[in-house]
C-alpha cells in the first residue's frame, strides 16, 4: 500500500496547532495554557485507503486501535517533536513519515 506524500501532507496538522496544544519532551518554560506534553502522533491508513492523523498528550485516553497499534500505522511523535524544536521542515517532516511507511510496507 502505497502512501503519498500529498496524502500525509493533507492529514498533517500545521506547526501552530502543535504549538498551541503540546509541548515537546525536555521543554523548560511556562507550560501554555491548556497544553500538554506530547506524548503519541499516529499515522493510520483507513480501510478507504485515507491517511488518518490522531495525536495523544501524556495523560490522555487512547482509542483502542491506537493504543495497540493495530493495522497499518505509524507513531511519529519524535519526528514531531524535532519539527516542534524546530530541527525539521515540514518537508522534512512528510518525507520522514513517508519513509516510515515504506519501512512498514516492507515488513508486510
Amino acid at each position: 500500500m502505497k502512501v503519498t506524500k500529498k496524502a500525509i501532507n493533507k492529514a498533517l496538522p500545521s506547526i501552530r496547532y502543535f504549538d498551541r496544544w503540546y509541548v515537546p519532551h525536555g521543554f523548560a518554560g511556562l507550560m501554555p495554557e491548556n497544553a500538554s506534553t506530547l506524548s503519541s502522533v499516529i499515522f493510520r491508513v483507513d480501510e478507504d485507503g485515507d491517511v488518518i492523523e490522531r495525536d495523544y498528550g501524556v495523560g490522555d485516553g487512547y482509542l483502542p486501535g491506537d493504543y495497540h497499534m493495530e493495522g497499518f500505522c505509524a507513531d511519529v511523535a519524535d519526528t514531531i517533536e524535532r519539527w516542534m524544536w524546530g530541527d525539521m521542515s515540514r518537508n522534512e517532516v512528510v518525507d520522514k513519515i513517508q519513509e516510515l511507511f515504506k519501512e512498514l510496507e516492507a515488513k508486510e
